[in-house]
């Protein structure tokens, strides 16, 4: 294998275990079992693990480069619970309008009633600053540091 395919096998890879990690994520969410400052730890511990197994088996990238990735999949991981729940949250609206008035749910889709993801972040942010902004940073250097521990004790 060559380093391009390398870096690509790496790359596909890390972004499927973000989307993964996230699913979970959020569906230990819905269950309500995930303590504040602890949660969002764990989720970037567990990320930055997966993270490493993925750069040993790809052999790539270096630990710099792993470290800045780690804290961009991080990031990721947190927007991407955002926007399963804002699917999931659309997905629930959709079938409450169905069994109240199927046609409302054309007149919804056709319109603007619909939140968009940015639209939903943004409100998210503005409700909870604080609180997001933790979760991003928390999630971000759990990673981060989970990945330049193990990027160093590599074999």
């Amino acid at each position: 294998m060559n380093h391009a395919e390398r870096y690509l096998i790496w790359f596909v890879s890390a972004a499927l275990a973000t989307a993964a990690i996230a699913w979970i994520a959020f569906q230990v969410q819905q269950d309500g079992i995930a303590p504040a400052v602890l949660f969002p730890l764990l989720v970037g511990t567990v990320l930055g693990a997966a993270l490493v197994a993925i750069g040993r088996f790809a052999r790539r990238p270096g630990r710099r480069m792993a470290v800045i990735a780690a804290i961009g999949w991080g990031l990721l991981a947190v927007v991407a619970q955002d926007y399963i729940g804002h699917r999931y949250r659309l997905r629930q609206y959709n079938e409450e309008l169905n069994r109240e008035n199927p046609l409302a749910v054309a007149v919804a889709r056709e319109g603007e009633m619909l939140p968009s993801f940015s639209n939903h972040l943004a409100e998210t942010w503005r409700g909870r600053p604080v609180w997001w902004s933790l979760d991003l940073a928390l999630t971000a250097a759990a990673a981060a540091i989970v990945t330049a521990i193990g990027a160093r004790k590599s074999p």
